[in-house]
């Protein structure tokens, strides 16, 4: 299994990658935030959406069990399409408008938290469905990853917005912040949080061995102290890293300073908030794709099936 996984995130380094995620830009003197500003024309930026969206659903919905089905000795990517039409057109996935779709932004965020920068899994898209849940999307924080850093747990909890224009990804994510939805505030946390943990399943399977033992010694802490999440985060000198994803329209003033102010924004909201949460330990990152296509010309290009 975890050779198949390896083998389609290397075929997707190689093939889907350079499709979207090029240029990365920082503004300077600022790690926190990362801006990929490629330079399509309108009709390839459409094509390669199309071709990520296709080839990376089945790899961000299936469990890995059903991953590890795929024949890399043939053509991997009219596997993919196949297996992603049948998804799509299930009841898999939300069967929703397609302005309303949440699956593009999460999908586009999980390919980045995969594969960019290459964190491990901790919660997978089919545990975050109930039965029967029909046209309803994922409820919840859009992505739950992990990592080590310097021997300790760190866990990244990612927000992910697919919208119109700068200002609606800007407020939007402020919203995931601080607004009507807000999900930064210790009682969410603490109980997504553990409803996360609670679906581990078989995860371990296609972690390393040095994650899954620092998830494992978190979870045996957690349940003999009947510990809080947030509470076991700071006792074990654990740490969270939040992520605010966005795929926006902006074909023009495309220059990195241009963002700077929304990026701030952002920013400036979660340190305000953060600190209602308790968490000791936590980390921020921005993460912007300005496109030259509307969010619409996108994904109706994605829902188009050969």
């Amino acid at each position: 299994m975890e050779e198949k996984i390896e083998a389609l995130k290397e075929y997707y380094k190689k093939v889907c990658t350079p499709l979207i995620f090029i240029n990365e830009t920082k503004l300077e003197n600022d790690k926190i935030a990362k801006v990929y500003l490629y330079d399509f024309s309108t009709e390839e930026e459409l094509e390669n959406f199309k071709k990520v969206f296709q080839e990376y659903l089945p790899f961000y919905v299936l469990n890995f069990d059903l991953i590890s089905l795929y024949d890399l000795q043939k053509d991997i990517s009219q596997q993919l399409k196949n297996d992603a039409k049948y998804i799509y057109e299930s009841d898999i996935t939300p069967n929703r408008k397609t302005e309303n779709n949440g699956i593009f932004g999460e999908l586009f965020n999980d390919y980045y938290i995969k594969n960019i920068i290459n964190k491990e899994i901790f919660l997978t898209y089919l545990s975050r469905r109930t039965y029967n849940s029909g046209n309803w999307e994922n409820q919840g924080i859009d992505i739950v990853a992990c990592e080590k850093i310097n021997n300790k747990l760190n866990i990244i909890l990612s927000e992910a917005k697919f919208v119109g224009s700068l200002s609606r990804a800007k407020e939007d994510l402020k919203g995931d912040i601080s607004g009507e939805h807000e999900h930064l505030n210790k009682e969410y946390i603490n109980g997504y949080m553990d409803f996360v943990i609670n679906r581990q399943f078989g995860l371990d399977k296609v972690r390393s061995e040095e994650v899954q033992r620092l998830i494992n010694d978190f979870n045996a802490k957690r349940w003999t102290e009947k510990l809080e999440f947030i509470d076991c985060i700071n006792k074990l000198s654990c740490s969270c890293k939040f992520v605010y994803f966005a795929i926006f329209k902006q074909s023009r003033d495309r220059d990195i300073k241009d963002f700077k102010e929304s990026i701030n924004e952002i920013v400036n909201e979660f340190n305000n908030k953060i600190r209602e949460t308790e968490i000791e330990n936590y980390s921020i990152e921005v993460v912007f794709i300005p496109t030259f296509n509307t969010s619409m010309d996108l994904k109706n290009k994605m829902e188009e099936w050969d």
